[in-house]
């Protein structure tokens, strides 16, 4: 699907996406204006069961339906490299092997590598060996109910984490057998990445591309204005933006468990899994917002700090000097925190 708006002096808010993984209700405020002569183009589909939307702003003539053909080639190639849901995929081939050994493709060399960076940096807090123990508590691409695992079962999925384990030496992987690999805390930042660069190959400067709440923007809008993305306040229905960001040639990611839970009897479990207890995270953080040099870098260290908790993931993004932004609850309160680098990046 594609649109294209011309008409002056027009402001629209345009709700992109309400993510089941992150939480993240990501916002852009497109103003369009005689004053640019620029045309904004919208063109949106679905995709690593979310849906992308992606606007570019040009003073040329744009081919919507030719550059959502390139769109969907793109997405479809990352889906057939590293998604989980995809059972022929190169990720899931690798994850259902008996072998240890494996050449990589360079985009999934890429992204393993961006995620056990991050592993290593952030090891009791994000692991993407965590694949058994998301299948186990209904996360991952077979639902098993509203029903939380026994305490053996969380055991044996357990013994089978750690990203410790894995060597990517260029693009040689080595892993122990039977060592499943989820990389949705970070494919979807790839993919958006990935979608910015070809844009940048086809000409364009001016745009900006979300893939179920993970989002990278480049130039300015319609208006001249930079992108604003906003951070939703946390809640089952959605709620009004916090604050805004302004995003130029960064990505950003949000990551919360307010929407994807189950309850059985009075307890709640999230999907974030805590790769040290096997269990969902029990802490106050509602939710944690990262801009980052890529969507990429974004998505992954959103699901870290998230997984850490406030206060840990504070103590991690300020000596790691990364921009997060953090809502939790106190006293029924909701409350908010930014790391310092956050705060020099809003207040540019």
């Amino acid at each position: 699907m594609l649109k294209t708006k011309t008409s002056c002096w027009m402001t629209s808010v345009v709700k992109l996406n309400r993510l089941l993984k992150t939480g993240l209700l990501a916002l852009f405020l497109v103003v369009y204006g005689c004053d640019t002569g620029g045309t904004s183009t919208l063109i949106e589909g679905p995709t690593m069961g979310t849906r992308y939307h992606i606007v570019v702003v040009s003073e040329d003539t744009v081919d919507g339906e030719a550059l959502k053909q390139e769109v969907d080639r793109i997405l479809r190639s990352i889906n057939n490299s590293m998604s989980t849901y995809q059972s022929d995929s190169e990720l899931s081939l690798i994850n259902v092997s008996e072998q240890t050994d494996f050449r990589l493709s360079t985009a999934l060399a890429e992204v393993l590598s961006a995620a056990l960076a991050i592993c290593e940096a952030a090891p009791t807090h994000y692991d993407v060996s965590i694949g058994p123990l998301v299948n186990l508590w209904g996360f991952g691409p077979s639902n098993r109910g509203d029903e939380a695992p026994s305490e053996q079962d969380v055991q044996r999925a357990l013994s089978q984490v750690g990203c410790e384990r894995i060597s990517l030496v260029d693009q040689q992987l080595s892993r122990p057998q039977g060592m499943y690999i989820d990389l949705s805390s970070i494919a979807k930042g790839y993919g958006a990445d990935a979608v910015a660069r070809r844009l940048e190959m086809l000409g364009y400067s001016h745009y900006m591309v979300e893939i179920g709440g993970e989002v990278v923007a480049k130039g300015r809008n319609e208006r001249g204005t930079i992108w604003q993305i906003g951070v939703e306040r946390p809640s089952l229905e959605g709620g009004n933006p916090i604050l805004a960001v302004a995003l130029d040639s960064l990505g950003v990611a949000t990551s919360g468990d307010y929407r994807n839970f189950f309850v059985e009897g009075e307890k709640r479990y999230g999907h974030t899994i805590n790769p040290i207890t096997g269990y969902p995270i029990q802490h106050n953080t509602l939710s944690v917002t990262v801009v980052a040099e890529n969507a990429m870098q974004a998505d992954g260290w959103a699901t870290a700090l998230n997984s850490a908790g406030v206060e840990a993931g504070y103590e991690i993004a300020t000596s790691l000097d990364l921009a997060a932004f953090f809502i939790y609850a106190e006293d029924g309160e909701l409350k908010t925190l930014a790391s310092p680098a956050f705060t020099e990046l809003t207040e540019q």
